[in-house]
């Protein structure tokens, strides 16, 4: 038996099992309609019953695409085809014209079908008792959830393991189901990489020796507009896949984005992507992608041979995972060998809001989003004179005006003067006219309110003002909508900005001071410092549907730099807990390739074990430690998850509500991933005093 102190297992307990009493609902008699934007088709979904070929004949770790092909030629997928013709056959019967579009059998049992016009819940029904039915699922659509951040998970200390960042991943497949990946972007480089045995796969077009298997799947109803029905997204196209892929496996790559130049590179610089496409702009307008695409594309990565999976999107709302097929081929993804890692959302902060498919699935590693310690940031207003200046006079943020001209230049150094010290009844709005010639020069600086914005740069500019600072009345930036009479083109022709009311208020009292004070108005980017592992807001918290921990662990999603579309080198920051969760999909290819015998709940077990708990929650009064429901585990320590002594299965525990009196009891098993010994099972017993 594998030696385990007894001080390790009470820190593994409290470290990893996070208890919480919640309500566990009863799952339905009947599968129940997803919640979120159903497919304008008419198409359902049939699970037939037994399981899949993933489930039924797959092995448990590290699957290889010869082995599915043989599992598809095997006797196992003659029943399942045979089944499914009879099933088909007998949808015939009690729904003529309804058509089968696509069969499923290696992640899920089952057929998608489009149903006649007219067809209705009483057909619906009909169609879940007939023999070999298990469920009848409506099909519903699925939303994209939008440099310092690999030092901040210990990636440096585990490429240093791997021989160095230029092996780093090597040997993993990691597939991305999303909006396409762009493989011609330099983060995305063919450098020192080579096919793997029978590779590339799909439509070799647009494969690389990086980007291996490249798939797009369209519905047949709704096609992609012109110059989108390729793998690779045009010029129409989202950049959100070629994003989430270079932060799993980006090449290490110095970028100029704002006018800053940085360093960075992916968690897993030397990993194989395989490109899903699944998202693309449709003729009808539409941008989301179906349960039937997809779950074609889900199979089509395991059957590629995925050693990771991420799915970088969510459901439009709630969905429960005993109604959703999705969830069921997630599942099956895992028995298969898959790591299958989804954003929990991004519909925080709201406690609940982490149900989401697939984020909030048992076997997915289910990821919300924090800060990262540095970002890059545009926009300033910097008081420049006299000195010395205080540190809070420098670096205000400011939102840009949708009227009047672009601020593309950096504008001052200049004085600045206060509208209401120059108006004859000293009103600090601006929204009248202001003595002639009064602001000649300078920047005015008015505050918000009593009339529309676009008023105060006009009264400004006709005094002489070269620019407008608003001072907004609380310490929030946004950009500025025009209304009220100055609204046409050519009425304002100096620039407007916007600044918090703390930043407006020690601008003035400067001016105040020292009324030879100047300012610039700095359009470009600053990498600046920000706190880190503070929870995004947006990030989506348990319980997840009533009844279990979400998310599993937290990582970096707020303005993350990494490729983009575009002629050349583009790159963007983007923010999301789909951003996060391609840190997290880097990390599992990076313990992956440390352990190639994990299973992927070996994986998920050392990732949520090592995570650091420390993330914190800002609020009006100030920052508090976050609780599970918010961080889960904590935030992703991929060098910690690589050393792992301790995996605990499960990994994390919900309580359901328990009446006074009552009990319920878990098993959780640990053991130590570098021994051989037997692992040890503990019995957790949970009775509220009556």
């Amino acid at each position: 038996m594998a030696y385990l102190a007894a001080r390790s297992v009470r820190l593994a307990l409290a470290l990893i099992l996070c208890l919480v009493a919640i309500g566990v609902p009863a799952p339905p008699v009947a599968a129940r309609a997803l919640a979120g934007v159903p497919s304008p088709q008419a198409r359902v979904i049939l699970r037939l019953e037994g399981a899949p070929l993933g489930i039924a004949a797959g092995p448990t770790q590290w699957a290889e695409p010869t082995q599915w092909a043989q599992a598809a030629a095997g006797p196992q997928a003659d029943a399942l085809r045979a089944q499914q013709h009879q099933v088909a056959d007998a949808v015939q019967r009690v729904a003529p014209g309804a058509e089968v579009l696509h069969s499923f059998s290696l992640l899920l049992n089952g057929l998608t079908l489009r149903l006649p016009d007219g067809a209705d819940a009483a057909l619906r029904e009909r169609l879940r008792h007939l023999p070999g039915v298990a469920a009848v699922y409506e099909e519903h659509a699925f939303y994209p959830t939008l440099f310092s951040s690999t030092e901040l998970l210990g990636a440096p200390e585990v490429w240093e393991a791997a021989g160095g960042v230029a092996e780093a991943g090597r040997g993993v497949r990691v597939a991305v189901v999303d909006s396409g990946i762009d493989p011609t972007h330099p983060m995305l480089s063919t450098a020192g990489m080579a096919y793997p045995a029978d590779y590339p796969r799909g439509d070799t077009r647009y494969t690389t020796e990086k980007v291996i298997a490249a798939r797009m799947y369209v519905r047949p109803t709704d096609p992609p507009v012109l110059g989108e029905a390729n793998p690779v997204p045009g010029p129409h196209g989202s950049p959100h896949g070629t994003h989430l892929a270079g932060i799993v496996a980006g090449a290490p790559v110095t970028a100029t984005h704002q006018e800053v130049t940085v360093p960075f590179s992916g968690m897993a610089p030397a990993a194989w992507l395989m490109n899903y496409r699944v998202f693309y702009p449709a003729e009808s307008g539409d941008d989301v992608a179906y349960t039937t695409e997809v779950l074609a594309a889900l199979e089509d990565a395991v059957a590629d041979g995925a050693d990771v999976l991420l799915a970088g999107w969510a459901s439009a709302s709630g969905v429960e995972p005993w109604a959703s097929p999705l969830a069921a081929a997630l599942d099956a993804a895992a028995a298969a060998g898959c790591v299958v890692v989804a954003p929990v959302g991004n519909a925080g902060p709201a406690l609940g809001s982490a149900s989401r498919v697939p984020g909030g699935d048992d076997r997915v590693i289910s990821v919300g989003a924090t800060t990262k310690p540095q970002e890059i940031v545009r926009d300033h207003v910097d008081v420049l004179a006299p000195e010395p200046v205080m540190d809070d006079l420098v670096g205000g943020q400011f939102g840009r005006a949708l009227f009047g001209p672009e601020i593309d230049a950096l504008l001052g150094p200049l004085p600045y003067r206060f509208v209401g010290d120059v108006a004859t009844d000293e009103d600090p709005h601006a929204c009248a006219s202001l003595p002639a010639d009064s602001l000649e020069g300078a920047v005015a600086v008015a505050r918000r309110g009593e009339c529309p914005f676009a008023d105060k740069a006009y009264h400004a500019q006709a005094a002489g003002a070269v620019a407008t600072v608003i001072v907004n009345a609380d310490d929030v930036v946004t950009e500025l909508a025009c209304s009220g009479d100055y609204c046409d083109r050519g009425d304002i022709r100096t620039p407007t900005i916007l600044v918090a009311r703390s930043f407006g208020d020690r601008l003035l009292a400067w001016g105040t001071l020292h009324p030879e004070a100047t300012l610039q108005i700095d359009p470009t980017g600053r990498l600046v410092d920000v706190t880190a592992d503070v929870l995004a807001e947006y990030s989506g918290r348990g319980p997840a549907y009533m009844r279990g921990i979400a998310p599993d662990v937290v990582a970096p999603g707020e303005a993350v730099l990494s490729a983009a579309l575009g002629d050349g080198a583009a790159y963007l920051q983007l923010s999301g807990t789909s951003v996060a969760a391609a840190h997290a999909a880097g990390a599992a290819a990076l313990l992956r390739q440390a352990h190639p015998a994990w299973t992927p709940d070996d994986v998920r077990a050392a990732l949520m074990g090592a995570a650091d708990a420390g993330v914190q929650v800002l609020e009006e009064e100030e920052p508090r430690q976050a609780l599970p429901l918010e961080q889960g585990a904590g935030r992703l320590d991929v060098a910690r998850a690589a050393t792992a002594t301790l995996l605990a299965d499960p990994p994390s525990l919900a309580a359901p509500s328990v009446l006074p009196g009552g009990r319920v009891e878990w098993q959780v098993v640990f053991r130590d991933p570098r021994a051989s010994g037997a692992p040890l099972t503990y019995t957790l017993g949970l009775s509220p005093a009556a």
